[in-house]
Formats: structure tokens, sequence, C-alpha cells
């Protein structure tokens, strides 16, 4: 069941029956969540079972000796999206995205809210609707109880052992940690009453943000589980530096941006400068700017036709527009124009001179026709 295990299985049953007591002396990890940090990504492998049907017996009898078969098998992604506030404590929200062939029950935008101190999962939505039944509040602990169907999502602290019960002692819940250095091993328990209702073991190592394998039993029936894909082992283990794409230095040399190989397509007639930085901004996420100031109304083209056009080909044709007439210079996120041709001077100065200049030079065309008509008047015989 867990390969983790059972490579250790054999010293690990040597220790816990001969030294049980020193599965307390080692100092508890700090919960998953406190390693994480925003952007982190991760996919698991996931495998549904059929729950058990009303009365709590299982959905259809086990074979002796059969493996049971999956409902549905998917593939559910983990994208740690940041971290808001939830109940006066700071929690990351994350974002879990199933693929094809995941249980109707998980279409929509699902996101989940831990404690990122605890690691105590605290809240469950699917777009705008929270899911306050799957939790129950142990204390002042939310405690998922509703085993959502298709989510490996049940998150128990990484301590030794911890009990919680609600007041009524309707509601109890057991965590424990095992494991055989460097493997963890975490169980946890939800009671209702004296049935058991949910119970999940997890498998990891020591150090990592994220577990290796995962199996949850609903109802005393196995309900789902789940593993690691090889791929993501290396985002749980350490976050390699991100990979910042930079503007290139050269402003002339829009091409080389990877961000703006993207492509665009459209008829737009008497597109305006501004309409156009939008256009690429949108399209690429790259930070666009230009100072038009009163040629912000103005067309940039007469018409403007794009067909799979890549987005720094679109700049150099903006740059190279008569209004504009200028060229891209990098900034820290992105691109500014900077404008070669701008509007004509508002010096009043300058103003007064020109219709001053004007003025002259309208009399002096006057004054020179009412001359040469006068002189060809005299000039003929009487």
């Amino acid at each position: 069941m867990y390969p983790a295990l059972r490579r250790h299985g054999l010293a690990l049953a040597v220790l816990l029956l001969l030294c049980p007591e020193l599965l307390g002396q080692t100092a508890a990890p700090p919960p998953y969540s406190r390693g994480w940090e925003k952007g982190d990504r991760w996919k698991v492998e996931v495998e549904v079972f059929a729950r058990p049907a009303f009365g709590g017996k299982p959905a259809s009898p086990p074979v002796k000796g059969k493996r049971p078969e999956p409902k549905h098998r998917f593939i559910l992604s983990f994208h740690i999206q940041g971290v808001e506030e939830f109940l006066g404590k700071p929690a990351w929200r994350v974002e879990l995205i199933p693929s094809a062939g995941a249980p109707p029950e998980l279409s929509g935008a699902w996101a989940l809210l831990i404690w990122r101190d605890e690691g105590w999962p605290c809240r469950l939505t699917r777009g705008d609707e929270i899911l306050g039944t799957l939790f129950r509040f142990v204390g002042q602990t939310p405690v998922l109880t509703g085993a959502p169907t298709g989510l490996p999502i049940e998150l128990f602290p990484l301590a030794d052992k911890q009990e919680l019960k609600s007041p009524d002692s309707s509601v109890s819940v057991t965590a424990r940690r095992r494991g055989l250095d460097p493997v963890e091993v975490q169980e946890g328990f939800v009671l209702q009453g004296q049935q058991f209702e949910v119970a999940v073991k997890s498998v990891g190592y020591k150090g990592e943000k994220w577990w290796r394998e995962y199996e949850r039993h609903y109802k005393g029936t196995l309900d789902l589980r789940a593993k690691l894909l090889p791929e993501s082992v290396a985002a749980i283990k350490s976050r390699p530096p991100e990979k910042t794409i930079q503007a290139p230095r050269r402003p002339d040399d829009l091409r080389t941006d990877p961000r703006l190989q993207v492509k665009l397509s459209g008829n737009f007639k008497k597109p305006t400068v501004p309409a156009v930085l939008a256009l690429v901004q949108n399209a690429s996420g790259v930070s666009l700017s230009c100072d038009m100031g009163d040629d912000a109304e103005k067309p940039a083209f007469m018409s403007l036709s794009l067909n799979k056009s890549p987005a720094w080909v679109v700049m150099e044709r903006l740059a190279k527009s008569e209004i504009v007439a200028g060229r891209w210079e990098p900034t820290e996120t992105g691109y500014r124009l900077v404008r070669t041709v701008g509007p004509p001077p508002t010096n009043p100065v300058f103003v007064v001179v020109l219709w001053l200049g004007a003025g002259i030079a309208g009399l002096s065309c006057l004054l020179l026709a009412r001359w040469y008509f006068r002189h060809r008047a005299k000039q003929k015989p009487s």
C-alpha cells in the first residue's frame, strides 16, 4: 500500500514492538503549511471508491482477496495562491483543480483555506458557495468531518498525539504520528459519538511540504486513495528559485522577449494608442505605458488588421506610427513607449509671434496686390 513504508517495514515493526516509548521522544515537525510559499504547485493521482449506501453498509459487498476497483481515477492539482485572514488568523488559500475523469460532484471552481500556523483546513468553497456543513467545530478548531468526495484534504497537525472533543462529546478527533526517520506516518480519526466517521492515513518524508501517499476510510469502508505524482516530488522537497523573465536590455529587440510571442488577431477601426496598448497588455500580461497627452483620443491607425500577429510585431508597428514615431524602453515590469513626435508647443509667446507673423504676411500680400492693380491701371492708354 505504501512503498515508502514497506521499505522500512521490518525495522519499523521491531522498533515499535521493542521500544514503543521512543515514539514520543522526537520533536514533532511543523505542519506542512508552514513550509509553503505563494506559487507552490503539486499534483496527486486520486482514486475514488464507492461510498457506503444508506445505513452505513458498503455500496457493494467486498470480495475476499480482491483489490477494490475505483469508480473514478483523475489528477488533482494543488495551487497555493496566497495568504488571507480567516477568523482572525492567517490562512493559505489553496486552489483545487480536478482533471477530466473526476466525479461529477467536483465540477466548478474549488478553493480550500488552511490555517498557516496550525495546519488545519478551515473553509472549503465551490465557486461562491461555502460548504460549511462539511466542518464541525471542536472547541475553537474547525474539523473537516464530511469527507468530501474525491478531495484528499483532511490534514491533521503532525503531532505525536493530539485529542480534541466537542463540549457535548458528540464529535472527537484523534491525531497521532508514527514513523521511522525519515518516514512520517500520520493518522487521524474523527468519531461521531462512538462510531468512526473518517479515518485518514498519510505517509511522507520528514521536512517535505506534502504527503507522498494518502488513504481515507469513510464509515469503515475504503473511500479514497491518492499518491503524489513523480513530477511533483521536487515541488514538495524544496522550491527551486523562480526563473524570472527579464525584459531584454536592448530596447529595439522586442522579439527576444518570450512573453511577447503571444499571437493577436482581429480587425480594429481607428484604434487609439491606449487601445492598442491595452490589447497587447491583456494578451501578454506585460505592463505597457505611453504618455500621449492630448493625443490620447486620436487614432494611431485608420484601421488595424491582425492575423495571428506576435505581440512584439504590433508593438513595433505602433512605435513606427505617425502619431508616435517613437521607441520602446524596458522598465522593471514591461516597457514604456517614448514619443519623438509630440503635440505643438503651447507657449503663449510662440502663439502670439505665430499669429503676428501670419498677419504681417497677409497684409503684405494685400498691399502688393493693390500696388499691382494700380500700376496696371496707369499703364492702360486713355
